[in-house]
């Protein structure tokens, strides 16, 4: 059944670091706005990003994606084609540029290809 797809997860979680984080809390902010970085600087070079947010309990369920871009609403990843990070809950964002800031959503998406809307967006500014 695929109509418990479509309740994707409400919260995402969103925490920039200059390298890859060994932990992250689940959950997410009502703001959908993540915590200032810390540490690192601007043009340090390729920045990640660690995304976490609560699973959609479902037994369709084969997955997720994430969008993500540098405005508001506006993903480079048309709906369908986000980044598959397969039926997991936290997810490290590789590769993007330092200084700027980056916008990110979540979907779930079922066995035979049914893609919820997308989560909360929440935005953080790379080291």
């Amino acid at each position: 059944m695929a109509c418990a797809v479509w309740r994707c997860s409400a919260f995402l979680l969103v925490t920039a670091c200059a390298a890859l984080l060994t932990s992250c809390g689940g959950g997410g902010g009502e703001s959908g706005n993540a915590s200032p970085p810390s540490g690192g600087s601007a043009g340090s070079g390729p920045s990640t990003v660690t995304l976490a947010w609560d699973p959609v309990v479902s037994p369709d369920l084969a997955g997720y994606r994430i969008y993500h871009g540098t405005s508001a609403g506006i993903y480079s990843q048309p709906l369908g084609t986000g980044l598959d990070v397969a039926n997991v809950t936290t997810y490290t964002v590789k590769g993007l540029s330092a200084g700027t800031r980056y916008y990110f959503v979540a979907t779930a998406y079922d066995k035979v290809g049914n893609e919820s809307a997308y989560s909360n967006e929440v935005s953080t500014d790379t080291p």
